[in-house]
């Protein structure tokens, strides 16, 4: 929410009504009153691998409805997320995020391996 709210307090003198409208869904008041964003509100810690994870699904997962022309918005029936342990328990912590962005509605499995991170969809179009 951090980085929405942000993005939104920057796009509202561009874009006010939308951001007005967005901003009332999780916020009280106006984003027109909300102060200005500063570096103070950007948290200091955090994990820096988590983030190479994320960017490593994602080009799995986007990879793999790519090759097989299908609309990113297609929804995969299965995923398989295969890779290192230490990785794959990192992915794990953010699964429902992972699912919400790669339209991963069925089952999703986790297997250890010694290769780098690996993803096998299995797409609602192949059903």
């Amino acid at each position: 929410m951090l980085a929405l709210g942000v993005q939104l307090r920057l796009f509202a003198p561009y874009l006010p009504f939308v951001t007005e409208e967005v901003w009332s869904w999780s916020h009280e008041g106006s984003v027109h009153h909300a102060p200005w964003p500063s570096a103070a509100e950007l948290p200091t810690t955090g994990e820096v691998e988590l983030m190479d994870d994320i960017a490593a699904a994602l080009v799995e997962i986007r990879g793999a409805k790519s090759q097989a022309k299908v609309s990113m918005k297609t929804e995969a029936s299965s995923a398989e997320f295969s890779g290192p342990a230490e990785q794959l328990e990192r992915l794990r912590t953010i699964e429902t995020d992972l699912r919400a962005v790669g339209r991963l509605t069925g089952t999703v499995t986790w297997t250890v391996t010694d290769t780098p991170l690996t993803v096998i969809l299995a797409l609602a179009t192949d059903a």
